[in-house]
């Protein structure tokens, strides 16, 4: 069994992480759309392969085409800050939850999967409409998740609850 601290760092590694691949996608696509809009994007089902003149690949090549390749079939949403807030709200919220152990969310799986039933039911709810709202939503979360575990469970204990 895990100590809560072990879970906490676990809680914002996995955050973080999550963090880091949406700024990756982000950045990915701002740049290939760059690219594309300045006409310095080759069409990619262009035939290269088997060409006598072809040149070395460099690294800024092969980039290029991970980026295309890995964000053409994204369409990355804008973020709404008032919903980004929400959800970090709503983050910070749970995890004060379950690190005080509020009726008894942290030891019981039925509460604790209840709470999170609710979260997500209304999330979709205000957010199914609407593909930047939920985004939003899921960003503030993350985010809001990783500045929490960030004060408590790394830099500072863990509240008694």
């Amino acid at each position: 069994m895990l100590s809560r601290r072990t879970r906490a760092v676990l809680d914002f590694l996995g955050n973080a992480t999550a963090v880091l691949v949406q700024l990756l996608l982000r950045n990915e696509s701002a740049r290939v759309e760059r690219l594309r809009r300045e006409g310095s994007l080759e069409d990619p089902a262009a035939e290269s392969s088997c060409s006598e003149d072809e040149s070395e690949v460099t690294f800024d090549d092969a980039r290029t085409a991970f980026g295309v390749g890995l964000t053409d079939g994204i369409d990355v949403p804008d973020v709404r800050p008032r919903w980004a807030l929400l959800g970090a709200v709503v983050a910070v919220g749970y995890r004060t939850l379950l690190d005080r152990n509020v009726a008894g969310v942290r030891r019981s799986r039925i509460r604790r999967t209840t709470v999170l039933a609710g979260v997500w039911t209304a999330w979709f709810a205000l957010g199914l409409d609407d593909r930047d709202r939920l985004h939003s939503l899921g960003l503030g979360s993350t985010l809001g998740a990783l500045c929490y575990r960030g004060r408590y469970g790394l830099l500072g204990g863990l509240p008694d609850g």
